[in-house]
């Protein structure tokens, strides 16, 4: 059943435009201390020098990489700044700036270059709660993967923000990093303490979840220049939690999935709908669909429904009050669609469906024959389906480079298609 829109948290935190208008803003936010917080520890280099901070116009996320020598105040620091803001549970304004902290920063037109001088940052420690936090980053950053975490293994995720939020872990390119003077959320699932050292070397994360990203269904959402892509149709063991909302006025996109933000929308078998929140200047609403669910999905923005095909969008003349999606899949045939990546490594998702309920079964072969995997034996109603192969045989042990054979049986239905696996 539908609820009653509630209104983002930080919908407060409007871009402004001039001082008046933040100073009306800033009315709903609490004064926090602008004392350093006895749960962070700082710990400075002896060397004074100075760094140079570039931000663009508006809301940035952001820290200090330096123990200011001379004033730690923001109006010192950010000459032209309109405000700045931890979080703490909630939003709290600051006048004071310290290092291992973020912070949202609201520049005016134009944003600047800021030298900040004192001595370097060559670590941070702070005691976190379950759950989001905002944390800053020590001289030079670190990668994710040299944070020592305790207790082990509590991070679920980290976003920074560039326009949008920007998933930094896990990630499946390159080595994860938290860079100098921004800020990012950090996600934990227990209480604790993190601790990073400038510059750390990276080694492997025990347990790194695996975040492939699928090329199927997207609802597209764009605003202020920049684009979210949020998937459809996702494997659950894919989706991440996203931080809290950003401020209002930025680009932001989620799906409620059972009460927690997620950056997609889950499979399902069955017709399923989801709320959508999104929020961002001149918002255009897009979708790209794959042709094997084309009309699966609507989008209902205000009372009005759209059924989604191919590839399209629009404006809305004012900003959406209610946005949600429902996926409802039409009659099917008996098929096996193409897999997404392919080649792929080490995973890659296959998608199918089945017209009537029947017993399926959706296996793996090699080249001569053998069973590698067995994926799916069992009876299925009508409805289309994904799943995720991880390149691993029935014994759990990762298959070797190759060629492979994905087989589908529903009924008297058969068919196969070629998986490539390269490493």
């Amino acid at each position: 059943m539908k609820v009653g829109f509630v209104g983002i948290a930080v919908a407060a935190l409007c871009l402004a435009l001039s001082s008046q208008q933040a100073a009306r803003a800033q009315a709903f936010f609490a004064e926090a201390s602008d004392a350093v917080s006895p749960q962070s520890e700082i710990v400075p280099l002896n060397t004074t020098d100075s760094v140079n901070l570039t931000f663009g116009a508006g809301w940035s996320m952001i820290s200090l990489p330096v123990l200011t020598a001379s004033s730690d105040s923001l109006k010192y620091l950010f000459p032209n700044a309109i405000s700045a803001f931890r979080f703490a549970g909630a939003y709290q304004q600051m006048q004071r700036l310290s290092p291992c902290t973020g912070y949202w920063l609201n520049l005016p037109a134009g944003g600047g270059t800021y030298p900040i001088t004192g001595a370097f940052t060559d670590s941070c420690s702070n005691t976190l709660p379950q759950g989001w936090s905002m944390v800053g980053t020590p001289h030079n950053g670190t990668p994710v993967a040299s944070i020592v975490q305790t207790p082990a293994n509590i991070i679920l995720s980290v976003f920074g923000f560039s326009g949008s939020y920007t998933q930094v872990y896990p990630s499946t390119t390159g080595t994860p990093t938290v860079a100098q003077g921004q800020g990012y959320w950090v996600n934990l699932t227990g209480a604790g303490t993190l601790k990073m050292r400038a510059g750390g070397v990276g080694k492997a994360l025990v347990g790194e979840p695996e975040a492939d990203v699928i090329s199927g269904s997207r609802l597209l959402v764009q605003a202020n220049g920049f684009q979210v892509a949020l998937p459809l149709g996702v494997p659950s063991g894919q989706l991440v939690e996203l931080p809290p909302p950003p401020p209002a006025g930025l680009l932001d996109a989620r799906v409620d999935v059972n009460g927690v933000s997620m950056n997609g929308v889950p499979a399902t078998a069955q017709p399923a709908e989801y709320r959508l929140r999104v929020q961002g200047m001149d918002l255009v609403l897009g979708w790209d669909i794959a042709s094997g669910e084309s009309q699966d999905w609507q989008l209902e923005v205000d009372g009005q429904v759209y059924a989604l095909a191919g590839f399209g969008g629009f404006s809305p003349e004012r900003a959406p009050r209610e946005v949600w999606l429902r996926y409802a899949p039409q009659a099917r045939v008996f098929a096996l669609q193409g897999n997404y990546p392919n080649p792929f490594n080490p995973s890659t998702t296959i998608r199918y469906s089945v017209a009537e309920e029947r017993q399926v079964r959706l296996a793996v072969y090699n080249t001569i024959g053998q069973l590698v995997r067995t994926l799916v034996d069992q009876r299925q109603s009508p409805g289309g389906y994904t799943v995720l192969w991880d390149g691993r045989d029935d014994a759990g042990d990762l298959v070797a480079n190759g060629l492979y054979f994905c087989e589908f049986h529903a009924g008297q239905f058969r068919s196969v298609r070629k998986l490539l696996m390269m490493k």
